[in-house]
């Protein structure tokens, strides 16, 4: 189900002190993945920021 066909749409709520860890490990994940392509060179670098945008 996509968030605009719940139910509530768009006055939904959620309970940030579940959501807070799964965050969390997101963005440590994402510093991590930009991280290895800071090492990559130009080319692959450019590679991978295209795929990034088409999934």
């Amino acid at each position: 189900m996509w968030i605009h066909e719940h139910q509530d749409w768009p006055n939904f709520s959620w309970n940030a002190e579940k959501l807070i860890s799964k965050l969390a490990d997101v963005r440590h994940r994402q510093g991590v993945l930009l991280g290895k392509i800071g090492n990559l060179g130009f080319d692959l670098r450019n590679e991978a920021d295209r795929m990034s945008v088409i999934y």
